[in-house]
């Protein structure tokens, strides 16, 4: 949620389909907590993206990077907001750049 809600801030991300961003949002999650594998047999399953394609690929991409950059963005309101304890403090986790 904290990676999508960063990205609605970047107008670059109005590119890509609703579905296919948050099934990006939720690789990149995947892969930053360490899930393996990252794209498992139940989002096959409950996703319309079947398979991990380049455009997913890039659109994580894209939110690793606009993560990375949260700390240092000129808007601040969402990382304060994930700052919380109610968000598990999850703005204040360091995220390594990552990529599919």
């Amino acid at each position: 949620q904290y990676c999508m809600e960063l990205g609605l801030l970047d107008i670059r991300m109005i590119r890509y389909a609703p579905s296919l961003y948050v099934s990006a949002a939720l690789l990149l999650s995947n892969e930053l907590l360490g899930r393996r594998p990252a794209w498992p047999v139940s989002m096959v399953y409950h996703a319309r993206h079947r398979d991990i394609d380049p455009e997913m690929v890039a659109c994580a991409q894209a939110l690793s990077t606009i993560l990375g950059q949260a700390p240092k963005a000129s808007l601040q309101a969402v990382r304060r907001k994930y700052q919380h304890n109610r968000y598990s403090g999850v703005a204040n986790l360091i995220f390594r750049a990552h990529t599919s």
